[in-house]
């Protein structure tokens, strides 16, 4: 809530929040493209892929958005609510091939033109 005497203006005042650790999901360290070579890291390096391709997508719809096609904004909104949250949840319910106690997460890498085929 707004709270001028806050530091930055807001301040929270509710009920505690409560945590709950068993709803926490034990994700694994983001593993950069480069180095999912294996034959059994194949899944992890294409959904890997595909986070990647998406975040790209969505931060050229940003730049084009703000360089003068403000129309872009509504797509690289629809790119991140859609596309990159698919990705990203098909990741985070994926067992990481190196540790299976541990689920697949992004490296946010930006790919380079061509964008690899996902």
């Amino acid at each position: 809530m707004a709270d001028p005497a806050a530091p930055g203006g807001f301040s929270y005042s509710g009920a505690p929040v409560s945590f709950d650790a068993a709803g926490v999901l034990p994700l694994a360290e983001p593993a950069a493209l480069a180095s999912l070579t294996d034959p059994s890291q194949a899944t992890a390096r294409q959904l890997a892929t595909t986070f990647c391709v998406c975040y790209r997508q969505m931060l050229t719809a940003l730049q084009q958005a703000y360089s003068g096609q403000p129309g872009m904004l509504g797509n690289a909104i629809s790119l991140m609510r859609i596309k990159l949250k698919s990705a990203a949840r098909s990741m985070l319910a994926t067992p990481d091939p190196n540790d299976p106690s541990r689920r697949l997460t992004p490296s946010w890498e930006y790919l380079p033109d061509p964008l690899p085929l996902s």
